[in-house]
């Protein structure tokens, strides 16, 4: 090996462009590698359960935030509805005031307290009647 010198390279020629070689492979068959078709197989495979996977998911999250949104709606209905109740109730209240129904009665339909003689007191009938009262003439005159 002493006097063995270095190999050298071969020199680069000095234009810097090559000119390509044209090779025709047109009549080249590839023929098909059954365990690169099994690979590619499995990976569309998996490919297509990652993304059923992934859409079920959005399902879910999609579906859990309309329901989220519809519950919201639905108590603020309920508010809604429940303050109406309210003043509904309050409104019944003023509309069943015995002395505003007095008031009402005496000074726009003009009515007044009965006299002596004008009230009719109705007595249990004596037989079965189905349940209907009679009326006792006592002679006044309306």
């Amino acid at each position: 090996m002493v006097g063995k010198r270095p190999r050298r390279r071969p020199a680069i020629p000095a234009d810097p462009f090559y000119e390509a070689k044209q090779v025709d492979n047109s009549r080249l068959v590839k023929q098909a590698d059954p365990l690169e078709r099994r690979a590619q197989f499995k990976l569309v495979w998996f490919s297509l359960l990652l993304l059923a996977v992934v859409l079920a998911a959005a399902c879910q999250r999609f579906a859990l935030i309309r329901t989220g949104y519809g519950i919201e709606q639905l108590k603020s209905q309920r508010e809604q509805l429940l303050e109406a109740n309210r003043q509904l109730q309050l409104e019944e209240a003023r509309l069943r005031d015995p002395s505003r129904i007095h008031d009402f009665a005496r000074n726009r339909l003009g009515m007044m307290l009965p006299g002596p003689g004008q009230v009719v007191y109705l007595e249990k009938p004596s037989g079965d009647l189905g349940g209907t009262a009679v009326a006792r003439n006592t002679g006044a005159k309306f």
